[in-house]
């Protein structure tokens, strides 16, 4: 027989095999038992494409637009960021997933997706009413390896404020209060991309704009003794002689 002292909880590892195979009645047969339902097995479904597994937890009255946690959003964002699939993001979508439900810091799902996932899922994701005005896009975009100069320009394009400073407008400032929170330049500045900055200064991003701190982008680049930006890109763009 089996121990009175076992635990529904230690089956947590059991649960997660199952949603990464895809058995849907073994995982309804836990969770028939008393199983809690966590959003973290939405998750593990989103990266092992389990849709049936999805179907069942929607049909369980699981919550599609409930964040992982505080400082994740819902986990529509696996399927951009970890799978970064256009088939996986389009099921969520039209399964009702909302692309603009953020955590307490002000993440979306587009947020994760515009740093890692191909151009092809973010536009699917706008097309689908993500709001370039939600998730502090073009910090995050300036953050990416590659093809950053597409996403920048297709969000200036379709509307981010170029020159909001993160968290602007977000209750969570107050959390970062102690952080020089600046712009998409100052963001590019500390990430030593030149090809962002000049195309953000190309866009029309203003290199008076101040972190919550009171310092530029300019003044970044000379605090971090960034001589090389310093004298390649911001004296040539500040330069009243410069070709623009």
């Amino acid at each position: 027989m089996c121990s009175d002292s076992l635990d529904i909880v230690d089956l947590h590892d059991v649960i997660m095999e199952a949603i990464h195979l895809g058995r849907v009645k073994f995982v309804s047969l836990l969770l028939s038992y008393g199983f809690p339902m966590k959003p973290s097995f939405g998750r593990e479904a989103a990266v092992f494409k389990a849709k049936r597994v999805l179907e069942y937890f929607l049909g369980a009255r699981w919550d599609i637009n409930e964040p992982v946690n505080v400082l994740i959003p819902p986990v529509l964002y696996y399927a951009a960021y970890a799978v970064t699939d256009v088939e996986m993001t389009s099921w969520f979508l039209e399964h009702s997933a909302n692309l603009n439900t953020s955590c307490e810091v002000d993440y979306t799902p587009l947020s994760y997706a515009i740093r890692n996932a191909r151009l092809s899922v973010i536009k699917l994701m706008l097309d689908y009413g993500g709001d370039v005005r939600k998730g502090q896009l073009l910090q995050y975009t300036v953050c990416r390896d590659e093809g950053l100069e597409d996403i920048i320009s297709l969000l200036v394009e379709r509307g981010a404020p170029l020159n909001a400073t993160i968290y602007q407008d977000s209750q969570t400032l107050m959390r970062f209060y102690l952080i020089s929170l600046g712009t998409a330049l100052h963001t590019a500045t500390e990430q030593g991309k030149t090809n962002a900055i000049r195309l953000l200064k190309h866009l029309g991003a203003d290199t008076e704009v101040k972190d919550a701190n009171g310092d530029t982008a300019l003044e970044w680049a000379q605090k971090w003794n960034k001589a090389e930006m310093f004298v390649q890109i911001f004296i040539p763009i500040l330069s009243p002689n410069h070709p623009r």
